[in-house]
């Protein structure tokens, strides 16, 4: 019973904070000698996917470290004890709030649904056969690779092996036909025919450290077989 009162102090804070669905600066709560960091500013999750976060705290000379953990939206990402969930797609600003030395910190979530492709509605494709480095290092069995145009997803990369040879396979999809340079687009529906070609761009997905990667450079979507396993395509992230 004696913490009944400490609890109903973070119920009524906590109602302060998401009132019309925003979050509040209150202001008295935070100082140079008063603060909690987050061990992430940011993250990215897929449905399903849970992360803990680290707090630390300025001064570290607490009885308690404690923290009541926020969201500002539990349909998307919501906390099971200390550990976060994500739940459906879309954007999230969790906030860590420190019981005793009553300050706060805030990070934002970036929640997508798993890489996932229907391909039979995709009547073209092309093929990339490339070697995918992030940070100069190979894939590794945390991470995950797919091809988008904008932000829809057009591809997965499959680990091939051949004569030895490692490699990430992509076939790319598109609802029209491959860009001509002399000839423009080719759409099966011209109302929805895009006024420039497609520009593929890459981005890998590590479930292990919540990080997500893109590829600096771009590829125009036409059809062609890029990279063979003895001439691979290369893609850094």
């Amino acid at each position: 019973m004696r913490h009944l009162g400490r609890y109903c102090y973070l119920f009524i804070l906590a109602a302060a904070l998401t009132s019309c669905g925003d979050l509040f600066e209150f202001e008295g709560y935070t100082s140079d000698l008063n603060k909690i960091t987050l061990d992430r500013d940011s993250l990215y999750l897929m449905v399903g996917d849970t992360y803990h976060f680290t707090t630390t705290f300025d001064p570290d000379t607490l009885r308690n470290d404690a923290v009541y953990w926020m969201s500002d939206d539990v349909n998307i990402a919501t906390f099971r004890n200390d550990t976060l969930i994500a739940v459906s797609e879309g954007t999230v600003t969790i906030t860590a709030i420190s019981i005793e030395h009553q300050c706060y910190a805030t990070a934002r979530v970036f929640v997508s649904y798993g890489w996932y492709m229907m391909e039979k509605y995709y009547p073209f494709d092309m093929v990339v056969n490339a070697s995918v480095t992030v940070d100069g290092q190979p894939l590794n069995e945390h991470q995950q690779v797919g091809a988008f145009v904008d932000d829809e997803l057009r591809g997965i990369g499959v680990a091939r092996t051949f004569h030895d040879i490692s490699y990430t396979e992509f076939r790319i999809y598109s609802l029209y036909k491959p860009y001509d340079p002399g000839k423009g687009l080719y759409p099966i529906y011209e109302d929805d025919a895009p006024s420039d070609p497609e520009k593929v761009v890459f981005r890998v997905y590590d479930r292990e450290t919540k990080n997500l990667y893109e590829s600096a450079d771009s590829l125009i979507f036409d059809g062609e077989t890029h990279g063979y396993p003895s001439r691979l395509y290369d893609i850094a992230l």
